[in-house]
């Protein structure tokens, strides 16, 4: 099973270097509900279910696997931009580390597939925003892909959670 877009990503680029911008995709980046945050969330949620739900563990890894080259993406884009891609978010020049206490711990698959519905519902309308602050056609059509992905995603988290519950 495939949990990304048939259509290729486009490649790293942008127009000019923007610091304001680069500050925007490091939310998404690596903010509280960001790529970094849900590739270590479906990672561990992967883990705890392997044994009970062997088949939605590896769901959860595919799609970690693909959260992992958003991850990436961003960060050549932020480092293109003209700022280090940290695992950090920056407001008004004060940086906020990102750290594990951003993934949430739950074992229930109700309480897991909860979190990731409001996770990727949560994730598009952050992309949908930076979209309309970001003036860069580069940047505008890596998210516009990037949120493909995660629409399949959503779909994907509600479909399970549909047959479970």
């Amino acid at each position: 099973m495939n949990f990304k877009s048939n259509q290729p990503y486009p490649n790293p680029m942008v127009t000019t270097r923007n610091l304001e911008y680069a500050k925007i995709l490091l939310q998404e980046y690596s903010g509280g509900s960001s790529e970094n945050t849900v590739t270590h969330l479906y990672l561990y949620q992967s883990f705890v279910l392997k044994n009970s739900y062997p088949e939605i563990a590896q769901i959860l890894q595919s799609i970690a696997i693909t959260e992992m080259k958003h991850l990436s993406l961003l960060g050549q884009t932020i480092a293109l931009l003209g700022m280090k891609p940290i695992y950090a978010t920056v407001d008004h020049n004060n940086i906020h580390y990102w750290n594990g206490k951003e993934v949430n711990y739950s074992t229930s698959l109700r309480q897991i597939l909860e979190t990731d519905i409001q996770a990727e519902t949560n994730t598009i309308q952050k992309y949908q925003q930076s979209i309309e602050s970001i003036h860069d056609p580069h940047v505008q059509k890596l998210l516009k892909r990037i949120i493909e992905d995660e629409k399949i995603h959503l779909q994907t988290f509600y479909d399970l959670y549909h047959s479970n519950f």
